[in-house]
């Protein structure tokens, strides 16, 4: 039964210890760094995004090239992956997805407005206008639509919803701590009320020991008392047993001097009536 009461304490005990871990964990759940290398993220993105539109306008101005480096956009949207998941909002891995497609999009639209211009320039320097001037017209319309690519509001979506799911695990984790600090007075009720059992058993104990101490004690005495009675009944025994042996001697010693008197007075008494 005490193995059991043991185990029963103990258990409970480590499933206490164990909530205040996890309330403890949660109230420091928030990951401030995927927060910052998210935004960080975001500006490097916003970046690519603006030298993409400069490519545009430059390659429409001043026909340079507009083609884009891919390479660097997906490096910079692979961080700002890693970093924004473990945030855990399901609501920024969908904006995620938005702004891959529409990153994705915007390239492909870029790409097609350089060759497109391309053609327009062969089209130009071999002197065929009509051609030329088709292609222009498909080469602006392609520039309008990279140029109204959603990849910024895309962007500020995606910011809006890191702040958003930063502020919740604020206010979660605040929450957590408000609930780390009842708890952590719970326990310590609960540790007062132990340590307050356990002086009362060991006050319990002290006491239940003391009245064994007295009852040894008083039990001591009466032993003693009762042992003296014993050698005092035993003495008298004893005593009375050489009185009563001394009579039986006594007695014999009469029956027997009688014996004699009559064995002696016998023969006399014959004597005695011979004479006369």
């Amino acid at each position: 039964m005490r193995i059991l009461s043991s185990v029963g304490y103990g258990f409970m005990a480590l499933v206490l210890a164990g909530g205040w871990a996890f309330i403890y964990w949660q109230s420091s759940a928030v990951d401030l760094s995927a927060v910052e290398a998210s935004r960080n993220a975001l500006t490097e993105l916003r970046a690519v995004d603006a030298g993409w539109n400069q490519r545009l306008v430059d390659a429409r101005l001043h026909g340079g090239s507009a083609q884009p480096g891919p390479s660097r956009y997906r490096a910079v949207y692979g961080q700002l992956e890693v970093k924004a998941l473990r945030l855990g909002d399901p609501r920024v891995g969908g904006e995620l997805v938005q702004i891959k497609r529409a990153f994705d999009d915007k390239a492909a639209q870029v790409a097609r407005y350089a060759a497109a211009r391309a053609e327009a320039r062969g089209a130009t320097e071999a002197a065929d206008p009509d051609r030329a001037a088709l292609l222009g017209t498909l080469a602006d319309a392609i520039f309008d639509q990279a140029w109204l690519a959603p990849t910024g509001p895309r962007l500020d979506t995606l910011s809006r919803t890191i702040d958003r799911s930063f502020d919740d695990a604020l206010v979660e984790a605040e929450l957590y701590r408000v609930g780390l600090l009842y708890y952590s007075g719970f326990l310590l009720a609960v540790l007062a009320f132990l340590v307050w059992s356990l002086d009362e058993r060991r006050r319990e104990i002290d006491r239940i020991n003391g009245q064994l101490r007295e009852a040894n004690e008083t039990l001591e005495a009466r032993v003693k008392d009762r042992t003296r009675e014993l050698s005092d009944a035993l003495a008298q025994l004893k005593e009375s047993e050489a009185m009563l042996i001394q009579s039986e001697k006594m007695s014999s010693l009469g029956q027997m001097v009688a014996g004699i008197a009559h064995e002696v007075n016998t023969p006399l008494a014959y004597v005695k009536a011979s004479l006369e």
